[in-house]
């Protein structure tokens, strides 16, 4: 009989990258979180200007992206 221990870095990356949502319309967002498989919580209208987590930030399995969208143009 063997015993066998595994540590957690052993187990396989259940995180992603937050991809750059930044400056781009909420039909863009939508359909790029959903051909990378990315809940998205979209709040507001317009052109995204605030995300949480950030680009580039690891995303784990099952978090949600919060876009913030305004229709300023800054």
């Amino acid at each position: 009989n063997q015993l066998v221990l595994a540590a957690d870095h052993d187990a396989p990356k259940k995180t992603k990258q937050t991809p750059n949502f930044m400056r781009r319309s909420l039909r863009e967002v939508m359909r790029r979180a959903q051909a990378l498989g990315i809940r998205v919580n979209p709040i507001g209208r317009g052109v995204a200007r605030y995300q949480k987590p950030r680009p580039g930030q690891a995303l784990p399995k099952n978090r949600v992206v919060t876009v913030v969208f305004t229709s300023k143009r800054n």
